[in-house]
């Protein structure tokens, strides 16, 4: 449904449309399926705040964020070891996935409570465990796709050691190690947001890692820019 369309819409009729969404995914079994895509282009759009939404949105829509955070960990269990993800032939699969680590990077961007959800629910594990996917690490030069999921991958994380103390935890998952390759990608987005992250782990022994080129720190600016508007 159009945005547009939906900002008229009496408030309960959006709840009952957020919780039938939820319920639908929930019941899923089988998520690589184009039957998916109106809940989750439901979710990642209600995970956006606006001038009609707060930023604690999501708590507006769904009572219990543990349900979406299920929903998210069952789809990138089932659809991120398929090779199909990044073959540019088989569209839907990595579109999909793309959707669901969209509303995840809205939500712990947005809600401390999600991303505190989000660490007692394992998803730092998860994203940790993806970086040091040989999909991901192999290649120097990204294609989009990868590009596109690593960038949620780094903002989940970004987003969650921002709002909840859990560094030493993260740490411990190996995140500094598995972050290392990706800080000297030729992709400046990648090299840019992992620092960003490494920023928030390394101890003063470690601090050499992130010394930052200018056009890293230029990037690291405008993107603190952009989020303060």
């Amino acid at each position: 449904m159009d945005p547009e369309l939906m900002k008229d819409l009496p408030e309960s009729k959006v709840n009952e449309m957020a919780k039938n969404f939820l319920k639908t995914l929930s019941e899923t079994e089988d998520y690589n399926s184009s039957d998916c895509l109106p809940s989750l282009a439901f979710l990642q759009m209600k995970s956006v705040p606006s001038e009609h939404r707060s930023k604690d949105v999501l708590l507006r829509y769904f009572s219990n964020l543990s349900d979406v955070i299920d929903v998210f960990q069952r789809i990138w269990k089932q659809l991120f070891p398929l090779e199909s993800i990044f073959d540019e032939s088989q569209k839907l699969t990595w579109y999909i996935l793309n959707l669901a680590t969209g509303f995840v990077w809205n939500g712990t961007d947005n809600c401390k409570i999600f991303s505190e959800k989000a660490v007692e629910k394992e998803i730092p594990k998860m994203m940790v465990k993806a970086l040091k996917d040989p999909r991901l690490l192999d290649e120097n030069d990204l294609p989009e796709r990868q590009v596109q999921l690593l960038q949620g991958i780094l903002c989940i994380l970004h987003n969650i050691l921002h709002h909840v103390d859990c560094r030493q935890e993260v740490r411990d998952l190996g995140a500094v190690d598995a972050l290392k390759p990706y800080s000297r990608k030729s992709n400046l987005l990648i090299r840019t947001q992992s620092l960003q992250v490494l920023a928030q782990l390394v101890n003063e022994r470690e601090n050499n890692m992130i010394n930052a080129e200018n056009d890293n720190i230029k990037l690291w600016v405008d993107m603190l820019e952009q989020g303060l508007k």
